[in-house]
């Protein structure tokens, strides 16, 4: 059964623990928590999941499909842009946009994201479910005529994966230098436009002759 079609009480668990993971970590949170703070038994987690393990499972399952969906949507914007310039630089800057665009206000996913990235090990297994997603969307913009043919694609994924979340990890230390937040509606619009800029013309200056 796919997390869509799971019964009410099912996701609402799942959704109880990613917001209490994003807020406190993983370690820190214990299954009578998520039980308390989703007014239930513990035994009915266990029904549902049967293992905080496989609870985390699926909370990593649901921001991934959120990840893939955002994917999809910016894909989509830039099939219909028409233009194969724009969409490569876009693309680098619009996970982020579209994240804030698609995800609704206070969700705790762009914490969790952050929490489990800077978790060391724990968070390995997520970001490497995460790159898979951003190489296929790669491969799949190359062969649409978005991004020109690369010699190394998976390095390519690597780097705008990177770039992107770096905006989610470092986002109170940029806020901070820029006086914006990178995040908000006229941060992201100038973060966004340097990106652009970046991919499209790049930054180093060509010598005359």
């Amino acid at each position: 059964m796919r997390t869509g079609e799971w019964p009410a009480g099912k996701i609402l668990l799942r959704d109880t623990a990613l917001a209490l993971f994003a807020e406190r970590g993983v370690d820190a949170v214990s299954v009578r928590d998520v039980a308390s703070a989703a007014g239930v038994s513990p035994g009915l987690i266990v029904h549902h999941f049967g293992t905080k393990q496989a609870l985390r499972e699926a909370v990593d399952d649901h921001v991934t499909e959120v990840l893939e969906v955002l994917l999809r949507a910016a894909e989509e914007e830039f099939a219909g842009a028409g233009s194969a310039a724009e969409p490569s630089g876009d693309m680098a800057a619009g996970f982020a946009a579209h994240l804030l665009e698609h995800l609704p206000s206070g969700s705790p996913v762009v914490d969790y994201m952050r929490r489990m990235l800077m978790s060391g090990a724990a968070g390995t297994p997520l970001f490497r479910r995460w790159f898979d997603v951003t190489l296929a969307a790669v491969r799949r913009w190359t062969d649409a005529g978005f991004l020109r043919e690369q010699p190394d694609p998976p390095v390519v994924a690597a780097f705008l994966l990177v770039n992107d979340l770096a905006v989610f990890l470092l986002r109170d230390q940029l806020a901070q230098v820029l006086g914006q937040d990178p995040m908000g509606p006229e941060g992201m619009r100038r973060w966004s436009a340097v990106v652009l800029s970046t991919y499209a013309t790049g930054l180093l200056a060509v010598p005359d002759g």
